[in-house]
């Protein structure tokens, strides 16, 4: 953070410096940091899609200021359309405010546009086992943990849906 801050302050104007401020605040832990390197990198390139996502994910993260969550990962998301990452991030911020469907949709398309990632994969989970949709849920936790074995809180994940199933198929 120390050298991004004394490279800010040689190129004010550069938003890859203040983008990589706004990182390595974020590894810090200083939420207000991140999010003040990262809006000062849209102000200076208002093209800047991954600065846009970052902001988005940051709120959805925290359950905060959900409305700006979704604006900015859908800003970033006109300038990549494609970018599983953030596709992923715009469902995870539906989950978050509660749009249980509109957040299914869009964690389906972010899998099938990078179905190797365990985060999006977990997030369709969640959502998945929100939805009562148990067995879709088992399935996407079982991928996760073949991509990340040692996953401990999906393991857990997985072992209630197990058992819900379980029951659910003694009471037939």
């Amino acid at each position: 953070a120390r050298a991004m801050e004394k490279a800010v302050a040689m190129d004010p104007n550069n938003d890859e410096y203040y983008f990589n401020l706004g990182v390595a605040y974020d590894k810090l832990g200083d939420f207000k940091g991140t999010v003040k390197a990262m809006r000062r990198v849209v102000a200076i390139n208002p093209k800047h899609a991954s600065a846009y996502n970052y902001i988005g994910y940051l709120y959805a993260e925290r359950g905060e200021n959900l409305d700006e969550s979704v604006e900015a990962i859908k800003k970033a998301l006109e300038l990549e359309p494609d970018n599983g990452y953030f596709v992923d991030s715009l469902g995870w911020a539906y989950y978050k405010k509660g749009m249980m469907k509109e957040a299914q949709e869009v964690l389906e398309r972010a899998v099938s546009l990078v179905p190797e990632d365990p985060v999006i994969r977990d997030h369709l989970g969640d959502i998945y086992y929100d939805l009562k949709m148990n067995p879709k849920a088992k399935e996407q936790w079982e991928k996760v943990l073949e991509l990340t074995p040692d996953d401990e809180k999906v393991k857990l994940k997985l072992q209630k849906v197990k058992t819900l199933m379980e029951k659910e198929t003694s009471r037939k």
